[in-house]
């Protein structure tokens, strides 16, 4: 698979459009994503419009992203694709984490849902599916040559709330993105990993949910790929098991993801 190359390159028998977060771009240094170790068994061109920090929302905005909508859609510009690959979400969480975690929490509390308030997280998860949902609405418009074409998304797994320093490209040292959060509010480090594991179990069903049901998304897969990566330990601020960061996985994680991506759209493609 590769970037950047002409989708209508006939020494490909497949093409993938991809979009997403640093999942799907270069999440951090030492890089390397989600897409760079994913394995077809057809061989595959991947064209990826993925942005490091993008949220669902962002690219499903066509004043704010065009890219995909020209690619999804524009008879000058668009292709005919075989799938469209998206990784979102998780940065729209964690954006608003200082609104989902309660201003002042019972800290002497150890059940997670006593630091989150339900009306921001699920505010989040609306926008997010709302997202999810506009997308899948420019795939369908009439005349788009890539009517129900098959969507494949994943979950995300359970980071560790650490202050673990990302390093990117051109754009220095940033993060980490919770920990601040947890430090600000005093939370007790043992009730840490447990609230965090809660929000993206949230938001792995609200993903989930847009694939099953009355009101499913049309040719919609949601790959659940919780409980892929060993967690980082809570104290580690650096490369921790399979995690390079507090929000990335390193290498040997991204292979982990890729692998159980790979077993869901492998069939959708063949």
């Amino acid at each position: 698979q590769v970037s950047g190359a002409d989708p209508d390159d006939p020494g490909y028998d497949r093409r993938i459009l991809a979009e997403g977060d640093s999942w799907f771009s270069i999440g951090a240094l030492p890089s390397s994503n989600v897409l760079f170790e994913l394995s077809l068994s057809k061989y595959s061109i991947v064209l990826n419009l993925a942005y490091p920090g993008d949220t669902i929302v962002n690219m499903s905005s066509l004043s704010g992203n065009p890219d995909l909508g020209k690619m999804l859609h524009d008879t000058r510009y668009g292709y005919k694709w075989d799938l469209l690959l998206l990784s979102g979400g998780g940065n729209d969480l964690i954006d608003k984490i200082e609104e989902v975690l309660r201003a002042t929490p019972d800290l002497t509390s150890t059940n997670p849902d006593d630091y989150i308030d339900p009306d921001s997280l699920n505010s989040v998860l609306d926008d997010v599916e709302q997202g999810y949902r506009t997308i899948a609405a420019i795939r369908d418009e009439q005349g788009c040559v890539n009517v129900d074409i098959p969507i494949v998304t994943h979950t995300y797994d359970y980071a560790t709330p650490r202050n673990a320093l990302a390093r990117f490209l051109f754009a220095g040292i940033v993060g980490p993105w919770l920990f601040p959060a947890f430090e600000s509010r005093g939370i007790a480090k043992g009730v840490r990993e447990p609230i965090v594991d809660r929000l993206i179990d949230v938001m792995a069903n609200r993903l989930l949910s847009l694939a099953t049901g009355p009101t499913a998304l049309r040719n919609l897969h949601v790959v659940d790929t919780r409980n892929s990566l060993v967690p980082a330990g809570l104290d580690d601020t650096g490369n921790s098991n399979d995690w390079l960061n507090e929000i990335h996985p390193n290498l040997g994680g991204y292979r982990k993801i890729a692998a159980k991506l790979g077993l869901a759209v492998d069939p959708l493609i063949s």
